[in-house]
């Protein structure tokens, strides 16, 4: 179970293991949110993936994934790239080290 937001497989009559519909809420109130952590192949990955479901299609400009502060899991590599290439052809800002957020 890799996202913050719902488990990978559901448990039916389990509402912890559905999609938290109320933190994505809260995260889409904010003016930016910025997202980073371990590890970018599997648990930011998801969790993106997650949020990116019920973010504003006119707002991802809005999301930024701090590269240098999330690494994939080793040998996952392709999997987090491919990752961070969808992002930056969804229009959310890619942080690299060195730029300012």
């Amino acid at each position: 179970m890799y996202s913050v937001f719902k488990a990978e497989v559901p448990v039916p009559g389990c509402v912890e293991t559905e999609m938290n519909e109320a933190l994505g809420r809260e995260l889409v109130a904010e003016p930016r949110v910025l997202i980073c952590g371990q590890a970018l192949s599997h648990c930011v990955n998801f969790s993106t993936r997650d949020l990116l479901a019920g973010w504003p299609e006119g707002r991802m400009g809005d999301l930024g994934l701090i590269k240098g502060m999330s690494s994939p899991v080793a040998g996952f590599e392709k999997q987090a790239d491919e990752f961070v290439g969808m992002l930056k052809e969804k229009g959310v800002r890619v942080v690299v080290d060195g730029e300012k957020i």
